[in-house]
C-alpha cells in the first residue's frame, strides 16, 4: 500500500476513481467544508458511499452539560499531563464546541451531491457517523452511459 498526502480541497485523484470514502474527526477541522466535501464526492463511483465519522457540539440536556465540562476541564488537565501538550485539549474543546450541528452536517452532504444521507447517533450524542452515497447521472441510460460519465473530470 502506498499513502499519498494530499489537500482535501483539491485531491489528487481523477473523478470516479473509489468504491467509498471516509473522514473521521477532520472535517471539523476544513475551512471550506463544502468545498472538501464536493471534492470527495467527485472522486467516487457512481453508488458508492461517503462515510463521516465526527464529534458533535454537546447537546443542552444533563448528560451534554456534563460532557462539555469532561470536555473542557477533564480532558485538558489529564490529556494534557499525559501528552505534556494541553493546548491539543484545548483547541478539541473549542473545535467541538464550534462544529455544525447534525442536520447541518447532513444538508451540507446534500448539497455536495449525496444522496441518501443518513446519520447515526453514536456515544449518547457525542459523535455520529452520516453516511451518504453518490447519485448516478441522471442523464444516463444504463449501465454504458453511466460508464461513459463515470470517467469525466470536474473543471474548476
Amino acid at each position: 500500500m502506498k499513502l499519498l498526502q494530499g489537500d482535501v480541497l483539491q485531491l489528487p485523484f481523477e473523478a470516479g476513481r473509489f468504491d467509498a470514502a471516509a473522514v473521521a474527526f477532520g472535517l471539523r477541522n476544513v475551512t471550506d467544508r463544502p468545498r472538501a466535501l464536493a471534492e470527495m464526492v467527485r472522486t467516487l463511483k457512481f453508488g458508492a458511499p461517503l462515510l463521516v465519522l465526527e464529534f458533535a457540539p454537546p447537546q443542552r440536556t444533563l448528560a451534554g452539560r456534563l460532557y462539555r465540562f469532561y470536555l473542557g476541564r477533564v480532558m485538558p488537565a489529564i490529556g494534557g499531563w499525559v501528552s505534556g501538550a494541553p493546548e491539543t485539549y484545548r483547541y478539541l474543546h473549542a473545535s467541538v464546541l464550534a462544529f455544525l450541528r447534525p442536520p447541518e452536517v447532513q444538508r451540507l452532504m446534500e448539497a455536495a451531491g449525496l444522496r441518501e444521507v443518513s446519520l447515526r447517533r453514536l456515544s449518547g450524542g457525542i459523535a455520529y457517523l452520516w453516511r451518504g452515497t453518490r447519485p448516478a447521472p441522471s442523464n444516463a441510460r444504463g449501465p454504458a452511459g453511466a460508464r461513459q460519465e463515470q470517467g469525466r473530470e470536474r473543471k474548476s
